[in-house]
């Protein structure tokens, strides 16, 4: 034959000789395999141990603000006053209708909700008996809830004149009011004093410094204090009433109080708001918030102290970690921005951010100057001079300190879900949002941009009517609702039956049967390529680390790290068995590190496979002494030996096969020919025999004529 076996399929050729004579030949270390698994051990390994670290962190970091938020007490102190003043009913003197708090819709309504409800019962002076409250004992709202000083009207306005009106319009109707914003903090706002309507009182806008000098906050408008007992509050309200405090001009009307509470040691701040729109609606509003009155005083507000120092000083490691693998990707790819090309970077960062802010957040929460300011007495907590105590900015800082906390959880699932890829069988969803989140982000803004032309078409057919669809936001989330099935088609129809089926039915379609189902369809596509990729990993020369279960590599990972207590061990524990049956002391053996340290005497070896023999060489020409004996359990122990059945050999033993299938087919010919030549032969002969006999047969004949005759 022309072809020849190549010097690399005569050596594969002959070990398998030698290997099916039973001959084994010396074996060799797999340099690839051994690369490959080092290295991915060494990843899961910093990873698993940033795992477990950041589990820990996050267990601290939660304890600590459920501490500090209290939220069994808070949700029930908050529940108790909510149900007391919204639920409580009265009966409307004119229509003789009952209502409640969400049934403001007139000026009217207000005044009667204030004087009905909020005059006589957050002003307690009698008690379940009937009897008077002593002086010690006035202002308990549901036993337990004592009010620090009375209660507080506030109102802010808006200037006349501050929208466009034609002029043939301005005789039928002098007057037109703007709309304003955010409390009524942002727009046409009217700071100026005005008159009551006998003009007996000024009414002057006040901002500020309500309260105290030394605490400024973030609240202002035209104040009512009402703390002089329930029957001057009836006739101040009845006063104010009369006087129309509040008038065509009020935007804004807030009523709030503060509570303190010893048995759970909050202070409760309740708001209840009514934003009077320039259209004529009233729309009322719940609001309230509880604040800790004494943030260590008990033993465990020392334990959530020292919870709070160990997350402060997690967070430093944490960040200090982070800058630390920002310089070294920015050092290896030179490039400032190198390490925030990763998503789960860009997470990790912003976390970090989001950890500052948080701490800043809470440091102004625990250095508000207001808790230092009260004076508490018998009867009342009040500030130094005597006014009301505010807890508007202490409220807000509270607010958006635990509004901050949410969102951090939020970013810790998603950074945990990262951390999962540490063992390829709890990465599953990871890897799965992993592969189809360019596909998800491409498709989502298709589908807001579809859900925004839906919600304009909601907004003129049903905007003049229904609350829902008036305002572009509102609208917004009313068809979100829709398509999530809380709106009904019936809800639409009443307000306008010609219009709903035109949107509805449409929407439903679209948005249902052939959005969702897109959605759904992008995310099993995305699960079935990490499903094949998981296929192919355990079929590769890496599948021992693509099978092992993640309670056994976290098992043992946690036993690795109790080398210090070696000698207290069990021997089950503290031995690996090797496959050859030996038992190894797993904290005598060479560590991760020692492994990777000796795959640099090897790192420009070009040769894939190496006896024992030869790896000792190499280290020892590094000044990098080992034993053999230590080389061979690297190998058995990360199965790095030298695999005749590994598919690595693909190419090789197919070239191989192919040319003895080629030699095995001319040799098969050759064999065929001959025979054909035999058998050619033969009939040859056969044939020479045949002619003779025929010959013999035809002169006998001639020789005697009475054979023709038979």
């Amino acid at each position: 034959m022309g072809n020849k076996l190549s010097d690399n399929a005569k050596a594969l050729l002959t070990e398998a000789i030698v290997f099916e004579e039973g001959i084994l030949p010396p074996k060799r270390i797999d340099l690839r395999k051994l690369r490959a698994v080092v290295t991915t051990k060494k990843e899961r390994s910093d990873k698993g141990k940033a795992f477990i670290f950041y589990l820990c962190f996050m267990a601290v970091y939660i304890n600590m603000v459920i501490l500090q938020r209290n939220p069994y007490n808070s949700q029930t102190m908050q529940l108790g006053v909510q149900k007391y003043l919204i639920e409580s009913a009265y009966v409307d003197p004119y229509s003789f209708e009952v209502k409640r708090f969400e049934d403001t819709t007139t000026v009217d309504d207000l005044w009667h909700w204030l004087q009905a409800i909020l005059v006589e019962n957050v002003i307690v002076d009698t008690y379940p008996n009937g009897r008077q409250t002593n002086k010690s004992d006035d202002g308990n709202i549901l036993m337990h809830n004592k009010l620090t000083s009375g209660f507080r009207l506030t109102q802010r306005r808006v200037k006349n004149d501050s929208c466009i009106l034609r002029e043939e319009f301005q005789n039928f109707a002098p007057n037109c009011y703007g709309r304003v914003y955010w409390d009524a903090r942002i727009g046409p706002t009217d700071q100026e004093p005005y008159l009551s309507s006998d003009e007996s009182e000024l009414w002057v806008y006040q901002d500020s410094t309500i309260g105290s000098v030394d605490i400024p906050y973030l609240d202002s408008g035209y104040f009512q204090v009402f703390q002089n007992g329930k029957q001057w509050s009836r006739e101040r309200m009845a006063s104010l009433r009369r006087q129309m405090w509040i008038n065509e001009g009020t935007a804004w009307v807030r009523a709030d109080f503060v509570t303190y509470n010893p048995n759970v040691r909050l202070f409760g701040y309740f708001q209840f708001q009514f934003d009077m729109r320039p259209s004529g609606q009233i729309l009322p509003e719940f609001r309230s918030e509880t604040m800790a009155a004494a943030l260590y005083e008990t033993i465990i507000d020392f334990g959530r102290l020292g919870l709070e120092i160990v997350c402060l000083v997690s967070w430093c490691w944490l960040t200090y970690s982070t800058i630390r693998d920002a310089r070294t990707a920015a050092r290896k790819n030179k490039s400032r921005w190198a390490y925030l090309k990763e998503f789960d970077n860009k997470v990790c960062v912003i976390q970090i951010l989001l950890f500052l802010c948080c701490f800043c957040w809470w440091v102004a929460i625990v250095q508000n100057p207001i808790r230092d300011q009260l004076v508490v007495t018998e009867t009342s907590i009040s500030f130094k001079d005597g006014s009301q105590p505010n807890f508007t900015t202490l409220s807000i800082l509270v607010h958006d300190y635990f509004v901050a906390s949410a969102v951090n959880l939020v970013l810790a699932l998603f950074r945990i879900m990262s951390m999962m890829k540490v063992n390829p069988n709890i990465s599953q969803l990871s890897d799965t949002f992993t592969r189809c989140r360019k596909n998800i982000v491409q498709f989502g803004l298709v589908l807001v941009l579809m859900i925004i032309a839906f919600q304009l078409m909601a907004h003129l057919m049903f905007g003049a009517k229904m609350r829902e669809f008036s305002t572009f936001d509102t609208g917004f989330i009313s068809t979100v609702r829709v398509m999530l099935g809380t709106g009904t088609y019936t809800d639409l129809s009443e307000v306008d039956p010609i219009a709903a089926p035109v949107f509805y039915y449409p929407f439903v379609f679209i948005m249902i049967f052939v959005v969702f189902n897109m959605t759904i369809a992008i995310i099993m596509d995305g699960y079935a390529l990490s499903q094949e990729e998981r296929k192919t990993a355990r079929k590769s020369h890496l599948k021992e680390l693509n099978e092992i279960r993640f309670y056994h590599q976290l098992g043992w990972g946690i036993v690795r790290q109790l080398k210090p207590f070696a000698a207290c061990l069990p021997r089950a524990i503290r031995f690996r068995v090797m496959q050859d049956g030996t038992q190894v002391d797993r904290y005598t053996e060479p560590s991760m590190a020692e492994v990777v340290a000796l795959l640099e005497p090897v790192e420009k070896i070009e040769e894939r496979f190496l006896t024992v023999a030869e790896y000792k060489e190499a280290c020892d020409q590094a000044n990098m002494p080992v034993r053999e004996t230590q080389l061979e359990q690297i190998a058995e122990r990360l199965h790095c030996w030298e695999d005749f059945e590994e598919p690595v050999y693909k190419k090789e033993r197919m070239e191989m096969r192919r040319i003895q299938d080629a030699e095995k087919m001319e040799r098969t010919i050759t064999l065929l020919q001959e025979r054909v030549a035999t058998i050619v032969a033969t009939q040859q002969q056969m044939g020479a025999k045949v002619d003779a006999i025929l010959r013999s047969f035809v002169v006998s004949t001639v020789q005697f004529p009475e054979a023709q005759q038979i």
